[in-house]
């Protein structure tokens, strides 16, 4: 097998539609390219056999008036997801219905429903925010907000643009921020100097493992960790709880009770759950069940279809 590092989003997809490449990985196929992929016959999209995972807003909640959960409630009702899992993401995955994955069946909260809960209401949300105390100026604006992205999140770009034009309609000043990687990461998770930011969390198959770091305490500060900044010794507990406890049924229960907190508290809203594609080859074969990263050690091409392929003169 050859690698090739290839730092370009649309230069990747070139060399697989080439065939100077066999494979490109769900993690480099970026979203806006699966239509040319699945339209190539010589080529297919594969759902990739990725652990569940999510796509948060994180609200800054050490920042005022995102200390306030009636404000988060509001913010939340204000975003219509299904135009955003639209537009953004190309309905590619689902809208996130809850803090974990839903995929995530046998720790999911079947009373928790933020289709329900939170349903696109922006004149409910304007209600709210009157009554949490949030005026709207003589220029009709509440208050502004930073919405920090990094330069190379083509996705993070559309969902800011998404979410800066339905909170206009509640007096929500959207800026948007648009930095390098390194110095996103470092405000973000290090600084906190930002008002809102997204960022998509893999479970890694299980909520001890990928989600609890989002809302924990000793995360906060971390790279990939807590990036609201919000502590709940409840939150902590429980989650502790789901860490520890011996089998599914009991991890599920703490991992229910904490859910329920979460969806009231909402330090982060959950906005896609995810489902990514891998781009490649139709003559190669024996990938299919390998989880996550690729290794290869299955993987075959079929010759005879490569020649079938080939033009003739």
């Amino acid at each position: 097998m050859i690698a090739k590092i290839i730092p370009q989003s649309s230069t990747r997809t070139q060399a697989l539609i080439n065939g100077e490449v066999d494979f490109v990985t769900n993690f480099y196929l970026a979203l806006n390219d699966l239509p040319v992929v699945k339209a190539n016959p010589k080529l297919q999209l594969v759902l990739s056999p990725t652990p569940p995972s999510m796509t948060f807003l994180f609200l800054n909640v050490k920042r005022k008036p995102f200390d306030d959960k009636r404000v988060r409630q509001a913010l939340m009702r204000a975003i219509d997801r299904d135009v955003v899992l639209h537009t953004a993401f190309l309905d590619v995955g689902k809208v996130g219905i809850m803090p974990f994955p839903a995929q995530l069946a046998w720790a999911a909260n079947p009373d928790i429903d933020y289709r329900k809960m939170y349903a696109y209401a922006p004149d409910q949300a304007n209600a709210e925010l009157d009554a949490a105390g949030f005026k709207r100026g003589a220029d009709g604006t509440r208050f502004k907000a930073t919405f920090l992205i990094a330069a190379d999140d083509k996705d993070g770009a559309l969902v800011a643009a998404a979410v800066k034009s339905m909170w206009r309609t509640i007096g929500v000043d959207v800026a948007i921020e648009s930095v390098d990687r390194t110095s996103a990461t470092k405000r973000m998770y290090d600084d906190y100097d930002f008002d809102v930011f997204m960022n998509g969390y893999t479970s890694f198959g299980d909520p001890a493992l990928g989600m609890a770091r989002t809302w924990i305490t000793s995360s906060i500060k971390k790279p990939f960790g807590n990036g609201s900044g919000y502590s709940n010794p409840q939150v902590d507990a429980l989650f502790e709880e789901g860490e520890q406890a011996v089998g599914r049924e009991k991890r599920g229960e703490a991992y229910r009770k904490v859910q329920a907190i979460l969806a009231d508290d909402l330090p982060v809203l959950s906005i896609r759950e995810g489902a990514y594609y891998d781009g490649m080859s139709r003559t190669i074969h024996g990938i299919e069940d390998e989880q996550f990263l690729i290794t290869w050690r299955d993987a075959w091409r079929d010759w005879r279809q490569q020649e079938r392929q080939q033009p003739r003169n």
